[in-house]
């Protein structure tokens, strides 16, 4: 939580940027899109891996491939 700017005692979830264009709302907005990618990434991943899981269901358990 941040505190307001505008008033004392109060608290808000977003923390202020600034002017467009300054550099902390560049840095905001890079963080922002961070975030996006990142989340993209891990639900990839999971999706991945429950297709691996999917095609190969006893490798988990046995943790290395036995032929």
């Amino acid at each position: 939580m941040f505190q307001k700017s505008n008033k004392k005692g109060e608290f808000s979830r977003f923390k202020h940027l600034g002017k467009a264009g300054s550099q902390a709302h560049i840095d905001g907005v890079n963080a922002v899109i961070r975030r996006g990618k990142i989340e993209q990434l891990t639900s990839a991943i999971e999706a991945l891996y429950e297709s691996w899981l999917d095609l190969y269901p006893d490798e988990e358990k046995a943790g290395h491939r036995v032929e």
